[in-house]
């Protein structure tokens, strides 16, 4: 499979032990704070934020059309606009000609290795400063999260076909993007829906708790009341989201659990159903970036954490819509890397919900553990 010979983007969904695969973009933009490269011709223009705007927020229907977001585009959306580095990328916007199924290719044995992970007495200042917020009231939850840097031996289409080699590892909402001209692609294997709508019915579930998989994991889960002040402040922050579309949001199930490899997870499940047409703006401003990767509230917390990581996240913690003519999905972008295929590096972004229940070694503890959760994956001989 020759992908990259035209250097145009292409995107791969894992569907079973089958990849369906979209090449031939017939429109490709990567957007930052002030301008936009057409991943096509090449170009380089100038734009504003409300072109920015208009463009992602265009929903004209395209079957084939994959929008990644990253998590400093919410900013955006929630009075931060300064908090938004320049340089930032804010927006992969790809529409594809067509779509093919095809077999994955063989996955080949990958050497990984770390290259840089936080330290605990990094963890914990972070940590400890961002609990002083709790205890002030300034927030009631916030997700802290770090980067972990990896070199591996391969090329993009190794990485993603090992990430997606077996359908029981496979997150429901796994993919990958690679833009040959850049050298530059994002590999999810992410297991959380930031939204589902179809028609007048929207839906989100917010993942939080995780545990290791291991014999009485949920009853351990259940019993614990960090686990279960994390998911009901969350789930509270999402159905109050909901409502400012339209005030009738309900939640249908909450606690429920959802297994990924290694890893226990439980989560909710909140639903609208509206009266009238749920415009793509309004979804997207009413939920993104997802609470559960934010905290509560969710303004207050997004600027606490950008002074407590000092860092962008990228594609980590963004989202990706996936449009289909009756249907738009969209993910939360955990368990997701960007690769660089020049350096044959990846960033891996891991992290959890701190309250006032948690404590630094237990919640460095989980983070350690999501990153296995992606990383061991990868490697044939090991899960």
């Amino acid at each position: 499979m020759h992908l990259e010979t035209n250097n145009l983007p292409y995107s791969i969904i894992p569907i079973g032990n089958k990849w369906r695969l979209y090449s031939n973009p017939s429109k490709a933009f990567l957007y930052f704070k002030n301008s936009k490269l057409d991943l096509i011709s090449g170009e380089k223009s100038l734009i504003s934020t409300e072109e920015f705007l208009e463009s992602i927020f265009k929903s004209d229907e395209q079957p084939h059309r994959i929008l990644t977001l990253s998590y400093e585009a919410g900013h955006l959306f929630n009075k931060g606009i300064d908090l938004i580095p320049e340089d930032a990328w804010l927006a992969l916007d790809i529409t594809y000609d067509s779509e093919s199924l095809t077999v994955p290719l063989r996955y080949h044995r990958l050497s990984l290795e770390q290259t840089a992970a936080p330290s605990f007495e990094e963890y914990k200042n972070a940590f400890d400063k961002g609990y002083e917020s709790l205890e002030r009231g300034d927030s009631y939850q916030f997700n802290l999260t770090f980067p972990f840097e990896y070199k591996y031996v391969g090329d993009f289409l190794n990485l993603a076909s090992n990430l997606f080699r077996n359908p029981a590892h496979q997150g429901e909402f796994a993919h990958a993007t690679y833009c040959p001209s850049l050298e530059w692609g994002i590999l999810s294997n992410s297991p959380e829906c930031l939204f589902n709508q179809r028609g007048n019915t929207l839906e989100t579930k917010p993942i939080k708790g995780t545990i290791k998989d291991e014999e009485g994991a949920w009853k351990k889960m259940s019993d614990s009341e960090k686990d279960k002040a994390e998911l009901f402040m969350i789930t509270d922050l999402l159905r109050n989201d909901l409502n400012k579309i339209e005030a009738a949001a309900k939640v249908l199930k909450l606690r429920v659990p959802l297994k990924v490899p290694g890893l226990l997870h439980q989560y909710s499940h909140i639903q609208l159903k509206s009266e009238k047409k749920i415009e793509l703006d309004q979804t997207i401003k009413a939920l993104f970036p997802g609470g559960s990767i934010t905290g509560a509230p969710k303004i207050k917390t997004m600027k606490i954490l950008s002074e407590l990581e000092k860092r962008v996240r990228g594609a980590y913690c963004g989202s990706t819509l996936f449009f289909s003519r009756d249907e738009t999905k969209a993910s939360i972008n955990i368990r997701t890397a960007e690769v660089s295929t020049s350096k044959n590096t990846f960033s891996y972004g891991a992290g959890g919900g701190v309250t006032l229940l948690s404590t630094a070694l237990s919640e460095f503890e989980e983070m350690l553990a999501k990153v296995d959760s992606f990383t061991l994956v990868l490697q044939p001989d090991t899960v």
